[in-house]
């Protein structure tokens, strides 16, 4: 709780000495009162293309800025995830041929409203100072994997269905950000926030597993439950929020 008042206090401050600037003129490429923009998340776009494994950090693809003055403006944002990963692999045991067949899919939704104090510096840079909360909706995880072991005498199998719920992400967040507008009402940025995490995850859980034999006589085997967890962080989301907006 230190850190969340810590940084409302800095925060303050910062837009308190923020009003010395408002003398100066604005530069033309910035955008101004009634103006409307549409920011995307770059590194998050592209990282969600690379390997690496999800993560639960509630983060924005794009959000919509709507300026209520000259230096200031709300914002939402809206972030999704949707996984959807088969495996498919060959292997041998001895004089048997193994062969596992995996999928596993979920999917994530993510909400965001903040509020944003600029500082006027009469240039093309455009810092600013924010305060944001955020939701996420975590969907349910369903997997399937079926193994298959064939040999001489013929073909058993494995089956095994699992389902775990999702959950929730809640964050509040303080930062600083900046635009460099390389054109007008275009511009490149970076912003970096300080946040307090509150996750939920599980509840009722199933799994079943489906063996089968080589003559085909099949064994079912079904297993309920519930598990759940809470747990609460901070966290620091700094150098994969680079972003490009244009202003309307």
């Amino acid at each position: 709780m230190r850190i969340i008042f810590s940084t409302l206090i800095v925060f303050s401050m910062l837009c308190s000495q923020a009003q010395d600037t408002s003398s100066k003129k604005l530069h033309t490429h910035l955008p101004i009162k009634g103006d409307v923009g549409i920011t995307l998340n770059i590194s998050q776009i592209f990282s969600d293309f690379s390997i690496n494994a999800p993560n639960d950090d509630v983060y924005e693809h794009f959000f919509i800025r709507k300026y209520t003055k000259n230096d200031l403006a709300w914002r939402f944002g809206i972030g999704f995830f949707t996984n959807n990963t088969s495996f498919i692999g060959l292997d041998s045991v001895s004089t048997a041929a193994v062969r596992t067949d995996s999928t596993l899919k979920n999917n994530k939704l993510y909400l965001s409203l903040g509020l944003e104090k600029h500082i006027n510096t009469g240039s093309r840079l455009d810092p600013y100072f924010l305060a944001s909360v955020s939701y996420g909706a975590i969907g349910k995880s369903s997997s399937n994997t079926v193994v298959e072991l064939s040999d001489t005498t013929g073909t058993s199998s494995t089956n095994r269905i699992i389902e775990t719920p999702g959950g929730s992400h809640f964050r509040i967040s303080t930062g600083v950000g900046f635009n460099y507008f390389i054109a007008q009402k275009i511009a490149l940025g970076a912003e970096y926030s300080l946040g307090y995490n509150y996750i939920t995850t599980g509840g009722d859980f199933s799994k079943v597993v489906v063996q089968k034999s080589v003559s085909g006589t099949e064994n079912i085997q079904r297993t309920t439950g519930t598990n759940q967890t809470q747990t609460s962080s901070f966290s620091f989301l700094g150098s994969g929020r680079l972003s490009l907006s244009y202003f309307f």
